[in-house]
């Protein structure tokens, strides 16, 4: 392996010494569990908003056509295509707000903290509720509406925390909105869709559909043989 770490087990071990094996075994399965269920219940939830919303479907389907006449690509997204695709990420933003696949944070504090007139002592474990946050009438207009327009005129808000934010943010969060997107455009330029019964997405504690999201799918143009 030309000495190189193999896994991210090996790379904590090599070059994170002060790191407890908790805090290594922790590391893993938040990874495991943040690149296997948070990208697909992800995807499934843009999926399920964006087939209630015809006007952001369609939106979408012409910035990834455009983008491939533009570059004159019919296959392979590029990372410039993914960086300029304006809608696309305010769709992923408004889908990853909306959805609240994160119910909240964990954090310890480090030392006595004194917030707005209340001591928290030190040791403290903190929770601050995302979900709160993202359905804030203060902090968005109509939150408990789909609405991914609204990212093309504030752009970015301190109040969107999908990933935590500051020193601890999830460092997977670029990959992970990549990963929506490349599957966004493969699914949106060749096929449409509708749900084949009844679900909706639910919060017991996670994000879910209780019927795992049954839905029809349809190719934009029939191929003939």
């Amino acid at each position: 392996m030309d000495g190189k770490e193999s896994d991210l087990i090996q790379y904590h071990l090599k070059n994170n010494p002060s790191l407890s094996m908790q805090s290594i075994c922790d590391s893993v399965i938040g990874l495991i569990f943040a690149t296997l269920f948070n990208t697909q219940i992800s995807v499934a939830l843009a999926m399920y908003f964006l087939g209630q919303c015809p006007k952001a479907l369609q939106q979408l389907r012409e910035e990834f056509q455009q983008k491939m006449n533009d570059t004159g690509t019919t296959g392979k997204l590029t990372w410039d295509d993914y960086k300029n695709m304006e809608f696309c990420e305010s769709v992923i933003n408004e889908t990853l707000r909306f959805g609240n696949i994160v119910p909240g944070l964990w954090r310890k504090t480090l030392s006595d903290i004194d917030f707005k007139g209340y001591t928290i002592p030190q040791g403290t474990t903190v929770m601050p509720n995302i979900a709160a946050m993202h359905l804030d009438p203060s902090a968005f207009e109509n939150p408990n509406i789909f609405d991914p327009w609204r990212w093309l005129v504030m752009k970015k808000s301190n109040n969107w925390m999908p990933f935590g934010g500051g020193v601890r943010q999830c460092n997977g969060s670029e990959i992970a909105r990549m990963e929506i997107a490349v599957f966004l455009r493969h699914l949106i330029l060749n096929y449409n869709w509708e749900l084949d019964e009844p679900d909706h997405p639910i919060a017991f504690p996670l994000i879910t559909f209780p019927k795992d999201l049954p839905i029809r799918i349809h190719p934009l143009v029939e191929k003939t043989a």
